[in-house]
């Protein structure tokens, strides 16, 4: 992930403040996001990424970089994959369920269903079907143009989705 803060002057408003932005590239995809914070662009070092006597935007400019590389280590300690959509989503969403793939959600059932096992609340016949219906699912997944396994599962999960994955194992 590399990061970069820059400062709009083509947006510039009326006032003849502009814009600082962020532009974020994960995997090769970059994108622009507003800190929603407006300085002169003259004010701006986009060497330093910082500006000119103003502590209180150089403060929270800093505060900024360090929650986005939190995140992101965040993320990985999760064992959430760090795309831009997963990325952008925890960012303005927070660690919530929706911030996890469908694969990912699907091996966390299988561990909270193996756990209950051992209790013979459930039984292992029937988790060897989940691990075989989670590698259709990733099979599945690889068939998609779009690139969906990253995605969080809030995104894509539908039932058009379901009818389909539903097509591929049984036909």
């Amino acid at each position: 992930m590399t990061l970069v803060f820059l400062c709009r002057a083509s947006k510039a408003g009326k006032d003849g403040l502009s814009p600082i932005e962020f532009s974020i590239t994960i995997n090769g995809r970059r994108k622009y996001v507003s800190t929603d914070r407006k300085v002169k662009a003259s004010s701006f070092n986009l060497r330093t990424q910082k500006v000119y006597n103003d502590k209180a935007t150089n403060d929270y400019l800093d505060a900024l970089r360090a929650k986005l590389f939190t995140q992101e280590t965040e993320m990985i300690k999760n064992g959430i994959e760090v795309t831009m959509d997963t990325f952008m989503d925890v960012y303005k969403n927070g660690f919530k369920a929706n911030s996890i793939t469908i694969l990912q959600l699907f091996r966390e059932h299988n561990k909270q269903f193996e756990k209950k096992i051992s209790n013979g609340v459930n039984t292992s016949t029937t988790l060897d079907k989940y691990v075989v219906t989670m590698e259709y699912l990733a099979s599945f997944l690889k068939t998609l143009k779009m690139d969906v396994k990253s995605q969080p599962a809030s995104a894509i999960l539908n039932a058009n989705l379901i009818k389909m994955f539903e097509k591929f194992v049984f036909w």
